[in-house]
């Protein structure tokens, strides 16, 4: 089938929805290496398990890049698309509830079937749906809002770690102040016990 010259008529909300995305799948491992202690804390995570739950997404996606780019042409890149995002979403929050850490490395793998479907079938719509002269300026915004992402993630995460440590600071303080103040108390007792009466 033959894109008219001039392209799809909603081609830039269309690339809006394949940045999002595509983002969803780049934003997943930021998420989970944020959450490495918790998750050692709630499913008694050893080291080589944490390890699995972040590379059992990373070697399974990367896996089935080509084949999923290859049933996308084959199938259709939207079905393909709809396939991967709802795989990663379900795969997702079966995450959330996994009890076990085996359980959540089994996830995050399916996670990374869902997710290698998204790449691919992305950068291929938006050489179907938008025309030779403008495939460039889109590419051009799809490519690095992946990098302008994980960029916007490090300026979060150097925020929160500010307050974090504001926070930290703070409650250091207070219990600086609690024990101040508990050394006074017990000074003032000591000088009511030793006045004379």
């Amino acid at each position: 089938m033959d894109q008219p010259v001039e392209g799809h008529p909603r081609r830039w909300a269309i690339l809006g929805v394949l940045v999002v995305s595509l983002l969803v799948v780049v934003l997943d491992n930021t998420v989970l290496n944020i959450a490495l202690p918790t998750i050692q804390e709630d499913l008694d995570a050893s080291q080589s398990e944490l390890v699995w739950a972040v590379d059992s997404y990373i070697l399974v996606f990367a896996a089935l890049l080509f084949t999923w780019g290859v049933l996308g042409d084959r199938y259709g890149r939207r079905r393909i698309l709809l396939i991967g995002l709802t795989v990663f979403a379900v795969a997702s929050a079966a995450c959330a509830f996994s009890v076990s850490a085996a359980m959540l490395i089994g996830f995050r793998g399916l996670m990374g079937v869902g997710g290698a479907a998204v790449l691919p079938v992305t950068l291929a719509i938006i050489t179907v749906v938008f025309p030779p002269h403008e495939r460039g300026r889109a590419i051009g915004a799809w490519a690095p809002s992946s990098t302008l992402f994980f960029l916007g993630e490090i300026f979060l995460l150097a925020i929160c770690l500010n307050f974090a440590v504001r926070l930290s600071r703070a409650s250091v303080q207070l219990k600086n102040l609690g024990q101040e103040v508990a050394i006074l108390r017990a000074r003032l007792d000591a000088l009511k016990n030793d006045a004379p009466q």
